[in-house]
């Protein structure tokens, strides 16, 4: 089968000190991440027949269309998106789409009979106007009109598979790869990111951080995100 593997990078504009208080200023530092974000892409990329990417920012886009077939594109702010990449394999009919509040976006192609997606999304926080769960349901049909065979979802939900936005997907007829442990925001370990299909089975390897609710700082210089690879 093929090997999948998504990784929200860490757009750097939004690597604001503030926020990232329990890291070592270096590791946050561009000129340090940079070549770091961009030498674990390289390796995903030999590793895996697909790599969804989400926060790349316009100059990381026109690194990987140097090197790769890419599918991407920004959301409504211009300042990061996603991109879907394979250095093995060609992108079919890849096809790319904005949420209707235009905050969110997703970007999608067939590889091998199946359409692979990779999606960030909004937490669902309606008293601060986010709607993941009604941008996963925009998601969801936009699927259903491009595709009735298999389809392989992965990216930042924002929001754990037990949730209104993984409530969404499951009203869509998906199942995830259970996995947990995706990222470390606010000095903790979450569980953020999805690996999702639909008319084909999926499973995600365990990630390389230690259990939700662990008190952890990323970025730090073996992670260069706060996110980490989730392969399936």
């Amino acid at each position: 089968g093929m090997r999948l593997v998504t990784w929200n990078v860490l757009a750097q504009a939004y690597v604001l000190p503030s926020r990232y208080a329990g890291c070592a200023p270096e590791d946050l530092a561009a000129e340090s991440r940079g070549p770091r974000v961009r030498a674990r892409i390289d390796a995903l990329l030999e590793a895996h027949d697909v790599v969804g990417l989400q926060e790349v920012e316009p100059d990381l886009v026109a690194w990987l269309e140097g090197q790769a077939d890419v599918v991407a594109t920004m959301r409504g702010n211009g300042k990061d998106g996603v991109a879907l990449v394979s250095a093995k394999h060609p992108l079919v009919d890849g096809a790319t789409a904005l949420t209707s509040d235009r905050k969110r976006c997703w970007a999608g192609a067939v590889v091998d009979g199946v359409l692979v997606v990779t999606l960030h999304l909004d937490p669902d926080w309606s008293q601060r106007n986010l709607h993941g769960a009604q941008q996963a349901a925009e998601l969801v049909a936009w699927v259903d009109d491009r595709a009735d065979g298999p389809v392989v979802l992965m990216g930042d939900l924002n929001a754990r598979w037990h949730s209104d936005t993984g409530g969404a997907l499951r009203d869509g007829g998906f199942a995830h790869a259970p996995l947990r442990s995706t990222a470390a925001t606010n000095g903790k370990v979450r569980t953020l990111d999805v690996v999702a299909a639909r008319g084909v089975e999926v499973t995600a390897e365990p990630t390389s951080l230690p259990e939700e609710g662990t008190e952890l700082w990323l970025p730090s210089y073996d992670e260069p995100s706060d996110h980490v690879p989730v392969t399936a």
